[in-house]
């Protein structure tokens, strides 16, 4: 088993042959899919090409990996933060308008 492979099912990715392909699926509340194919070059693994709402990465070094799907579950944390405060807004006004 290959070491990108490992460690993007390690993060929740899962495995799916699309195409003659094997691609990485995980989906993300926020930005939908994400889907990771490993690149190689020969039998040797070169890095990892992330797709992201439709814009492909390129990542071709573990840390850099790992910061990136750090930074898009930031993301998604700050994202359902924001709901959240939206939503008590909207219970609060409508309680406000309901009591008058």
């Amino acid at each position: 088993m290959g070491m990108y492979r490992s460690y993007l099912l390690k993060k929740g990715f899962n495995a799916e042959k699309k195409s003659n392909k094997k691609v990485y699926t995980q989906h993300n509340i926020n930005v939908g899919g994400i889907y990771a194919v490993i690149v190689k070059e020969g039998d040797a693994e070169k890095g990892v090409e992330i797709t992201v709402d439709k814009i492909p990465y390129y990542i071709d070094n573990f840390d850099k990996l790992d910061i990136f799907l750090a930074k898009l579950q930031l993301y998604q944390s700050d994202f359902m933060h924001i709901l959240k405060v939206m939503e008590r807004k909207l219970i609060s006004k409508s309680l406000r308008h309901n009591l008058l």
